[in-house]
């Protein structure tokens, strides 16, 4: 375990005993776990082609969340997000991540438009990502309704001037 990591790791489990006992005294709201992130912790294992690891901080990132923030909270979708990502990377290696890859990006779209709504632009942000996935793994007619999705999306957005 080299410096940068080990430090990272510290940060996280810092973070992680804050959200948790911040959670405990307002079960309501825990700034700590919405806030909890291990981006450069991942950052440098992918850097590293040490997906595994990523993939199990991310699952420990988004298990306190869940346990902390409940099922829906908007940390979760970007959490979420991150682990999808992971996968899809995974499965470049490792094909059977494909289906969890286009299982954990469907759950954080469908998290974030029950949070949002249905056409808010972040949802259009997450279908793209969602999109260009299904057309890197080779689905390009999923890949084609996906697009139509965020064309609708995009459509109903208001117009802004330059």
């Amino acid at each position: 375990m080299d410096k940068a990591e080990k430090m990272y790791l510290d940060v996280l489990q810092s973070g992680e005993q804050e959200a948790r006992s911040e959670a405990r005294a307002q079960p309501v709201r825990s700034a700590y776990a919405a806030g909890l992130s291990a981006s450069q912790l991942v950052n440098l294992y992918r850097n590293e082609g040490r997906l595994k690891d990523a993939e199990a901080i991310v699952r420990r990132v988004l298990e306190v969340q869940t346990a902390t923030l409940g099922e829906r909270h908007r940390a979760i979708v970007q959490t979420l997000t991150a682990l999808a990502d992971i996968y899809a990377e995974e499965a470049n290696r490792e094909p059977a991540k494909l289906a969890d890859a286009r299982a954990t990006y469907e759950r954080a779209i469908a998290m974030q438009e029950a949070n949002m709504g249905a056409d808010y632009p972040s949802v259009g942000d997450l279908l793209h990502r969602y999109a260009d996935f299904l057309s890197q793994s080779n689905d390009p007619a999923k890949a084609a309704e996906v697009k139509a999705r965020i064309a609708s999306i995009e459509a109903h957005q208001p117009k802004t001037s330059k």
